[in-house]
């Protein structure tokens, strides 16, 4: 499951698509059991047991001529996105934001419709955005949290003993992931870069803007959500730096 698919369905699913969110390395662990009591919550609500956190992807934002290292770069900028809070904040960023689906992204690409595209590296690697947008801003920021859930009625036939099995066995795929995942979007950059494809990561100066845009997000979040999301919203939110 994706949050930003669910979040049409249960609107306290939102925050987490909120970009930076969560972490993307291995204080995800951190992350997870912070969020977890609010997450059981919702996932109980529609008869769901989580079965597997999984780290989120990082993202990129992929443009066809330049880097976005800066507010000017962003202003008058066409970026491809999807969903309402990836939207948001790029154009909290000060660019114009594109909702577009990733299979026709490329030609929107090529065509110019969008100047880049907001996506995680295995979607630049898969759909190959990187032949018309090879110059790759490095946010490396979460945009969505993903994750395997279990209908709760199943859940309940199962032993405790065997409830317990597995959850250590979901405790160390989640685990493992981060650690394989890390590797997996080590080796697309350096298979890109083998192909001409530039990458450049925002300054501190870059990365305090960009984190401050994001800010008013997390209020207006607020306004949005039930009970149950705004206790996931402070949870969140004692992640944020």
């Amino acid at each position: 499951m994706v949050s930003p698919l669910i979040g049409q369905e249960e609107k306290d699913f939102a925050p987490l698509d909120i970009d930076g969110a969560l972490p993307t390395d291995a204080r995800f662990v951190q992350a997870w059991h912070t969020i977890e009591p609010a997450i059981t919550k919702l996932l109980d609500k529609h008869g769901l047991v989580m079965s597997w956190p999984r780290r989120s992807p990082k993202v990129v934002i992929a443009c066809k001529n330049k880097f976005l290292t800066k507010a000017s770069d962003y202003a008058g900028t066409k970026i491809r996105s999807a969903g309402r809070w990836e939207s948001k904040a790029i154009s909290a960023w000060g660019a114009t934001a594109f909702a577009i689906p990733p299979s026709d992204t490329y030609t929107a690409l090529q065509s110019g419709t969008v100047d880049c595209t907001y996506h995680v590296y295995p979607v630049v690697w898969a759909f190959k955005f990187y032949e018309v947008a090879p110059y790759i801003t490095q946010l490396d920021d979460s945009a969505a949290f993903t994750f395997m859930a279990m209908n709760k009625a199943k859940w309940n036939q199962i032993s405790a003993e065997d409830r317990k099995a597995m959850h250590a066995i979901s405790d160390e795929a989640m685990l493992r992931e981060i650690d394989v995942v890390g590797k997996r979007e080590t080796s697309i950059v350096e298979d890109m870069k083998k192909l001409g494809v530039k990458f450049q990561r925002p300054s501190p100066g870059e990365r305090k803007r960009l984190t401050d845009a994001v800010k008013p997000l997390w209020v207006e979040a607020r306004k949005s959500v039930g009970p149950n999301g705004i206790e996931l919203i402070d949870a969140l939110q004692k992640l944020q730096h």
